[in-house]
C-alpha cells in the first residue's frame, strides 16, 4: 500500500516537473527531456542537494566559454543560467527584470529583511532604497572620510600587536562594522577587540550563505533563530542604535541633527507600517551587509598582496609618491588620487565578487529572439564571466593594469558586474571604494604584508562573496616606527 502510494506520488511529481519543463523546451538545457518524467525527476532531485560551489561547477560545465545560456534544475526549479555579458547587458535595465528570486533572498526572514534581500521592487522597497541612496551620496562620503581614517588607524594599531601569522579578516570585518555603525547610526562602539562577536559573525555569515541556494537549509535556520537566543549579540547592537538615536533626537534640534540613515528610516517606518521588528531587521541588514562585503574585500586585497610582492611594492610606491615620509592622515583628495590602489581593488573584486545573483522575471522577456517566460528564475553567472578568457586576457592571472587597457576586451560592461545590475544594484559602490582605499592605505604605509603561500595556492569558496578558505593567514613587517 505504502509502496503504491509512494510510486503514485513520484509519478505525479514527475509529470508536474515535465509540464513545467515544457515551457523551456525552446531554450538550450539539461532538464532530462530525453526521458521526460524519469529524466526530469532524476535531474531535479540530483541537483537539489548541491552546494553553491557545486552549482557553479555544474554551470561551468554546461555553459560554453565566451558566454551562453542553459536551463538546469536547481532545487526543483528550472533555472535559466546566463554567462553571456551581451544578454546580461540587455536584461539589466529591463522593467521585467527587477525582482530578486524570493526563494533565494527571502528565506532568512528571521535573520534580516531590508533593501538588500527584499525580493519585490514594490513601493515599500522604493521608499527604503531612497534612504540608502541618499546616505551613500558623495557629499555624505566626504563627511564619512574622517571616520574611515580614525577606525583604520585603530585597526592598524591592533594589527601591530601581532607577532606571527594571523587572520587579517578578524580585524577588517570588525573595523568595517565599526565604520557602518558610526557613519550611518552615529554609534561609537569599539568592536575591533570583540573576538567573540567576530567568531559569531563568521559562523552566522557562513550559515546565511548556505541558505541562498538551499531553501531547505534556510527553513531550518529560520526555525533555529526563532527558538534560540543566537541573535542576541546583534539584537543588542540594534537596540543600542535605536536607543542612541531616540536619545539624540530629544536633545538635538532638527537643524543641528546629523543626516543619519536611522533617523530617516525611523520617520518612514512610522508613516509606512510601524512594524518595529521589521525595522530592527532592516537595521541589522545594513550593519551585516555593509560590514561583511567591505571586510571581505579588505582582507582579500591584503592576502593577495602578501603573495604578490611586486604588486604590493607598486601599491606602496604610490603611497610614497602621495605622502612621502609624512605621517599625516590621508585627505579625501589623496584617496581619489590612489589610482593604482583602485585598480588593485577592482582586480580583487573580479576574483571575489558575489559569484552569482538570482532574479525572477515579472513578465515575458524577449532578448535577441530568445523568449524568457514570466516567473522564470534567472541566475546571472558573475563568477564565470569574471574568469572567462574570452573577456579577460589570462583571466586567472592577477593583473591590476588590465584596467588601463579598458578590459574586458569585448566592451560589455556586465562582464564586470561587481555591484549588481540595474535598479537593484548595490548603492554602496563609492562608499566601499573609499573605505577600502583608506583602510588599505593605512595598512600599507605602516606594514609590509607577507605570506608563505603563492598566489596559486589560495583557495576560494562561494559564499555571499567568494571567500578565502585556504591561504588566508599573513604576517606583517613594520616599514617604519
Amino acid at each position: 500500500m505504502l509502496i503504491t502510494l509512494f510510486s503514485t506520488i513520484v509519478i505525479f511529481f514527475g509529470i508536474y516537473l515535465w509540464i513545467v519543463a515544457r515551457k523551456y523546451s525552446h531554450l538550450p538545457g539539461y532538464l532530462g527531456s530525453g526521458f521526460p518524467i524519469i529524466g526530469n525527476l532524476y535531474y531535479s532531485l540530483k541537483n537539489s542537494f548541491l552546494s553553491h560551489d557545486e552549482i557553479l561547477t555544474l554551470l561551468e560545465r554546461r555553459l560554453p566559454p565566451g558566454g551562453g545560456v542553459c536551463v538546469v534544475w536547481v532545487y526543483c526549479l528550472p533555472v535559466l543560467a546566463i554567462s553571456d555579458p551581451s544578454i546580461v547587458e540587455k536584461l539589466a535595465e529591463h522593467p521585467a527584470f527587477v525582482d530578486k528570486e524570493p526563494l533565494v533572498y527571502e528565506n532568512i526572514k528571521n535573520v534580516w529583511i531590508g533593501t538588500f534581500v527584499k525580493a519585490y521592487s514594490d513601493s515599500k522597497w522604493k521608499q527604503r532604497r531612497k534612504i540608502i541612496n541618499h546616505s551613500m551620496k558623495n557629499m555624505n562620503l566626504i563627511n564619512y572620510h574622517n571616520t574611515f581614517v580614525k577606525i583604520s588607524k585603530r585597526m592598524v594599531e591592533k594589527m601591530g600587536q601581532e607577532t606571527g601569522p594571523f587572520k587579517v579578516k578578524r580585524y577588517s570585518m570588525m573595523a568595517t562594522m565599526e565604520s557602518i555603525l558610526e557613519t550611518h547610526f552615529d554609534c561609537n562602539l569599539n568592536l575591533i577587540d570583540d573576538n567573540e562577536l567576530y567568531e559569531f559573525l563568521e559562523w552566522g555569515i557562513e550559515k546565511v550563505a548556505k541558505t541562498f541556494f538551499n531553501p531547505v537549509y534556510g527553513f531550518f535556520l529560520n526555525i533555529f533563530v526563532a527558538v534560540t537566543s543566537i541573535m542576541k549579540p546583534f539584537n543588542q547592537i540594534v537596540e543600542f542604535i535605536l536607543k542612541n538615536t531616540t536619545d539624540k533626537q530629544q536633545i538635538i534640534t532638527k537643524e543641528a541633527s546629523k543626516n543619519l540613515y536611522v533617523e530617516a528610516l525611523l520617520q518612514q517606518n512610522i508613516s509606512v507600517d510601524g512594524n518595529s521588528e521589521e525595522l530592527k531587521k532592516e537595521i541589522l541588514e545594513l550593519v551585516l551587509v555593509g560590514s561583511h562585503t567591505v571586510g571581505i574585500l579588505v582582507n582579500t586585497v591584503l592576502v593577495f598582496l602578501a603573495t604578490l610582492p611586486e604588486i604590493q611594492e607598486k601599491a606602496w610606491q604610490e603611497q610614497q609618491n602621495i605622502f612621502g615620509d609624512s605621517d599625516r592622515d590621508p585627505t579625501f583628495i589623496d584617496v581619489k588620487n590612489m589610482d593604482y590602489l583602485e585598480r588593485v581593488i577592482k582586480e580583487v573584486l573580479r576574483f571575489v565578487t558575489g559569484p552569482s545573483l538570482a532574479r525572477r522575471t515579472k513578465d515575458e522577456i524577449i532578448i535577441d529572439d530568445m523568449i524568457i517566460p514570466p516567473k522564470t528564475t534567472v541566475i546571472v553567472c558573475s563568477r564565470l564571466m569574471h574568469m572567462d578568457d574570452d573577456y579577460w586576457k589570462n583571466a586567472s592571472t592577477f593583473d591590476p593594469d588590465r584596467f588601463l587597457e579598458n578590459e574586458p576586451s569585448k566592451s560589455y560592461k556586465h562582464s564586470f558586474s561587481f555591484f549588481g545590475l540595474g535598479t537593484r544594484n548595490c548603492p554602496g559602490m563609492n562608499y566601499s571604494y573609499n573605505e577600502t582605499k583608506v583602510m588599505l592605505s593605512t595598512v600599507l604605509r605602516r606594514f609590509k604584508v607577507v605570506s608563505d603561500r603563492r598566489f596559486e595556492d589560495i583557495k576560494l569558496s562561494a559564499q555571499i562573496m567568494m571567500n578565502i578558505t585556504e591561504g588566508q593567514n599573513i604576517s606583517i613587517v613594520k616599514r617604519k616606527t
